[in-house]
């Protein structure tokens, strides 16, 4: 039995496939699971493989899960899908020996014609919310408007209902499986015939957590029904479909919200002070020698990170100065040292140093590094609001405070280069979030789900170089990107650990490994860009469509005025799209925050 989980976003259709996969319905492999978010805690439960290919559907026609486009009629025939199905297919046999499996994307509520042509007797399962409170909660996450929230809400739950015609259904209503679980989930059993045991039945009960409601319509909502009759009435038909009555539900909805509310500020309250809320980083240093490098690294450290949830893993590689002595007298909760009897060199220390990370991202930093405050929370923040990125680099700077990297270049020769190197750290190409080549090994945070499944560094790079692009270049083998954050600014004192002689010490294999590079990657190299200077601006960024210039006389203050969140969505759009936004302000602003906002979503920002 095949399911296919739908309905619009922030509608509850996460908590429905958590919960369905607890009943016993496969949704793939943890590693190609999206990961959770600060938006989405308890997980996405999103095949990874199935929203590419739902992305690229829409993208095709012209638009974006938040920009409907006009689909052509029995678009799903168009021969210019083919190599969509065979992708399709090859994703789908992946799962051929599992008897019951699904997958959940908000998404397929729009390309459900593709998957049905596909899949034509697979079971559609679809998640409804009040279309208001869907609203409410785009307007908070997405700065929508409670307009465009309603219109988004309408369209998705029109396309899935005209293409849900002649299938096996089910609808199930947001609030019947929070205000009833035990009931609602003995009906969507039935309804899809589903087997499962008394344990898995208790493990979907649990998953189910009222509290995670934060957006309520009040108990009169005629106003509503007023003003956005075709709205309330769509709503209405579904409501019939999903056995739930929105009228005599009323008094309940009340009840429960009061019935839940001490606890959901109870929880607020706490989790400003429960380090375990954020996820736990795990900061991996391999070092050699060099103690007073290791002492300003780690006074760097504890002086400008205020991430309250981080461990420290020291890798020594057999260091001949007072290291050891050092490191043993750390009085330091979150300090674990490995002791190595040999130097292993930064590859070998680095994965032995990860297979004692307990946390959730593996951070490896350079000793010769000194922090600057705020470093950690911006890569942090890049792994929550990215849930396609793998891997996440920070800016470095030279300790004369020009800048050493932006992100890294590969050409099609396999040479690198250090966009930005000995320029103005300042300057604006180089302070927005970008999808680039590799970042470097001095910081860079990767998902420990994905370091586990490529198995760590290559030891063919041993003992250093090249690891880090390689690393970089699997991860997109394995369907993530790459970014560069540039609010976390790194000062690197490069070549004081491995020197900077090219004929001798571990500088050498820089050389050697390049080669072994361009050998392994061989065909992925020949999309790389030429080995030009001229290439370099358009090498710096991967996967641009267009590039488009906004001028406005004042950056978008959408918490300010209407037609700035008008601008500020449309911009969002094209970036969605996959194009280059260059945005002047000829005038600016004197809060930061419409800058940094832009920046921090892969706007290029000039005031």
């Amino acid at each position: 039995m095949i399911l296919i989980i739908s309905g619009m976003h922030r509608s509850g259709t996460s908590l429905l496939a958590r919960a369905l996969n607890q009943l016993g319905v496969y949704l793939g492999p943890q590693e190609k699971l999206i990961p959770a978010a600060e938006d989405n805690p308890e997980g996405f439960w999103e095949h990874i493989g199935f929203l590419k290919i739902n992305e690229e559907l829409l993208y095709n026609f012209g638009g974006a899960w938040d920009f409907i486009p006009k689909f052509p009629e029995n678009w799903q025939d168009l021969p210019e899908l083919e190599p969509f199905y065979d992708r399709a297919n090859g994703l789908i046999s992946e799962f051929k020996d599992r008897p019951l499996w699904g997958w959940k994307d908000p998404r397929n509520s729009l390309t459900l014609p593709f998957w049905k042509k596909l899949l034509p007797d697979a079971k559609l399962v679809f998640m409804i919310r009040h279309p208001l409170e869907v609203a409410n909660s785009l307007n908070k996450r997405n700065f929508f408007s409670i307009l465009n929230g309603l219109n988004l809400w309408k369209k998705y739950n029109e396309h899935w209902l005209n293409a849900a015609e002649n299938s096996n259904i089910c609808v199930v209503h947001y609030e019947s499986i929070l205000f009833n679980p035990e009931k609602e989930l003995k009906r969507i059993a039935e309804k899809l015939q589903l087997d499962f045991t008394s344990g898995q039945w208790e493990e979907a009960k649990s998953v189910i957590k009222p509290n995670l409601k934060h957006h309520w319509v009040g108990q009169n909502s005629t106003d509503f029904e007023k003003r956005f009759p075709e709205v309330n009435k769509l709503y209405r038909e579904l409501c019939c479909l999903a056995e739930y009555d929105p009228v005599t539900n009323k008094k309940l909805r009340h009840e429960f919200k009061n019935k839940i509310q001490p606890s959901v500020k109870k929880t607020n309250l706490t989790k400003k002070n429960n380090t375990h809320e954020k996820p736990l980083i795990s900061i991996v240093i391999p070092l050699f020698n060099k103690l007073e490098l290791t002492h300003q690294c780690l006074k760097s450290i504890l002086q400008n990170t205020r991430y309250p949830n981080y461990e420290l893993i020291f890798v020594d590689n057999d260091s001949t100065d007072e290291t050891r002595a050092y490191l043993q007298k750390l009085k330091l909760s979150n300090v674990k040292t490995i002791f190595n009897e040999q130097n292993l060199g930064f590859v070998e220390g680095c994965n032995k140093g990860a297979e004692y990370a307990e946390g959730d991202f593996i951070l490896f930093l350079n000793n010769d590094t000194q922090v600057t405050p705020g470093w950690l929370e911006a890569l942090v923040n890049i792994m929550r609001h990215y849930p396609d990125c793998g891997i996440v680099g920070s800016k470095l700077v030279y300790p004369n405070g020009k800048l050493q990297e932006a992100g890294g270049i590969i050409f099609s020769d396999g040479n690198g280069w250090n966009y930005g190197k000995g320029m103005n750290p300042d300057d604006p190409r180089f302070n927005f979030v970008r999808e680039v080549d590799y970042v470097s090994g001095a910081s860079l945070m990767i998902r420990k789900s994905l370091w586990q499944k490529i198995g760590g560094f290559d030891q063919r790079y041993a003992p250093a170089y090249y690891e880090d692009t390689d690393l970089c270049f699997t991860a997109r083998e394995h369907g993530f990107k790459v970014l560069y954050q540039p609010e976390s600014v790194v000062i690197h004192f490069e070549g004081q650990t491995a020197g900077t002689n090219l004929n001798s010490g571990f500088k050498k294999f820089q050389q050697i490994n390049r080669q072994k590079f361009v050998q392994k990657w061989k065909e992925q190299l020949k999309k790389q860009y030429e080995n030009n200077p001229r290439n370099v601006p358009l090498a710096s960024q991967r996967n641009v469509n267009q590039r488009i210039l906004i001028c406005d006389p004042l950056m978008p203050m959408w918490d300010r005025a209407s037609g700035s969140l008008r601008l500020f969505n449309y911009i969002k759009i094209l970036k969605k799209l996959g194009n280059h936004i260059t945005f002047l302000a000829r005038v600016g602003s004197t809060d930061t925050k419409y800058k940094k906002t832009l920046q921090q979503l892969g706007i290029e920002v000039y005031e």
